[in-house]
């Protein structure tokens, strides 16, 4: 399990976050740190930091693949208050899109079938149809 090393961040991989190693450079590693404001911390070569400190404009547009990549520049600057509003609407859209209803699949139509993916595990669900 990787966890994020932002002060009051409970956020990691496990929970569905996208999480970014610090980088090599020492410079922007310098910054990184400086950013995330904990006293007397030094990141190591496995400090991450979750997807949630960083601003939108710090991630790579209209990727083909369709993964999430920060820009080569890209600075963590969301922290605290900020950082905890953005985190419950990600869970919250995160939820919303990953409930894909299947819809009545049996001859009577009384079940739906509904598929969640959650911590990375498919589970299906049988339920009353309305």
């Amino acid at each position: 399990m990787t966890g994020c090393v932002a002060p009051d961040c409970t956020n990691s991989d496990e929970k569905g976050f996208i999480m970014k190693i610090f980088p090599r450079d020492l410079v922007r590693r310098a910054q990184w740190a400086a950013n995330v404001n904990r006293k007397e911390w030094i990141p190591t070569e496995r400090s991450f930091l979750c997807e949630v400190h960083f601003a939108h404009d710090m991630w790579e547009n209209n990727r083909v693949d369709g993964k999430r990549k920060l820009k080569i520049n890209a600075v963590p600057t969301i922290f605290g208050s900020e950082a905890k509003k953005i985190k419950s609407h990600r869970e919250n859209m995160r939820h919303a899109s990953l409930n894909d209803e299947v819809g009545c699949v049996n001859e009577h139509n009384m079940y739906q079938y509904k598929v969640f993916k959650m911590k990375k595990k498919i589970t299906i669900a049988r339920m009353k149809c309305n």
